[in-house]
């Protein structure tokens, strides 16, 4: 019995060296995720993504999301608006309402899991940075169109051929309507295809 499960480990093993899965040149799907980096309000956001293959390596992406109307304060937000702690043009309060980002992936780390010559499934470790966009609004309604940088990992799931999964940790960097620089992170799960 446990000379199977070694045997069965070595495969695993000597599948996942084997020649990294051809390069898709079109990407796409959804996206969600939260921003866990808001102290005062938790807040979800759902959106899209396109990437294109750039060679073997590079990937150029492009996506989007929806925030407005997904946050609920926390206790420390209520506890603070209560008090009168917090004003309503305080720049910590402020809220994204959309997103929108262009990134430059790299996909060093890609490869396969198989068993005999079969494959389970392919997956891309990728790093990128790029430029975006954010609408905030604060809480007295007043909007601003915040530029931001960001940089992001993560990992793709290739299943069945042509189904995507992905994992990406994003952090961002952004001006703020005061001229104030903030930041921030989101954890974004998705699925997606070939197209």
């Amino acid at each position: 019995m446990n000379l199977r499960l070694v045997a069965v480990a070595l495969l695993f093993a000597g599948s996942a060296a084997a020649a990294p899965p051809p390069a898709d040149r079109v990407q796409g799907g959804l996206i969600s995720g939260l921003d866990p980096s808001a102290p005062l309000y938790t807040q979800l956001l759902v959106g899209g993504w396109l990437g294109v293959g750039l060679g073997d390596t590079w990937r150029l992406e492009l996506s989007g999301s929806w925030q407005d109307g997904l946050e609920s304060e926390t206790d420390t937000s209520t506890f603070l608006h209560d008090e009168a702690l917090l004003s309503d043009g305080d720049a910590l309060a402020d809220r994204t309402r959309w997103t929108a980002d262009l990134l430059l992936r790299a996909e060093p780390l890609r490869g396969k899991i198989a068993i005999l010559q079969t494959t389970l499934t392919g997956f891309a470790a990728h790093v990128g940075f790029g430029p975006g966009l954010r609408a905030q609004a604060s809480r007295g309604g007043e909007e601003h169109l915040a530029p931001a940088f960001l940089a992001a990992t993560g990992v793709d799931l290739r299943l069945l051929g042509w189904l995507l999964l992905r994992f990406d940790l994003r952090g961002y960097a952004l001006l703020r309507r005061d001229d104030t620089v903030g930041g921030g992170a989101e954890l974004l799960f998705g699925a997606g295809a070939h197209l």
